[in-house]
């Protein structure tokens, strides 16, 4: 099938104005599954900070999972 130049610019259009549509749709939606944050503080039951202890955090989903130490006053960011 030979298109003509007018026809070639429509689909042309078309493709950008689809790409741009899953760039603003779906494209965020990807993003915010891919990151998060976890803060806090490890304390012991007298409610004392414990330096340097070690959190690991487990995703329920995928099983994956993450380890960091608390820093000189307990706080730990994952």
């Amino acid at each position: 099938m030979v298109f003509g130049r007018r026809s070639f610019l429509q689909v042309r259009k078309s493709v950008w104005v689809t790409a741009l549509i899953l760039f603003f749709f779906v494209g965020g939606n990807l993003y915010g599954q891919a990151t998060g944050r976890l803060l806090g503080t490890v304390s012991d039951t007298s409610g004392a900070v414990i330096p340097g202890a070690a959190v690991t955090v487990v995703s329920e989903d995928t099983g994956a999972s993450r380890v960091a130490k608390t820093g000189q006053h307990s706080a730990s960011g994952v």
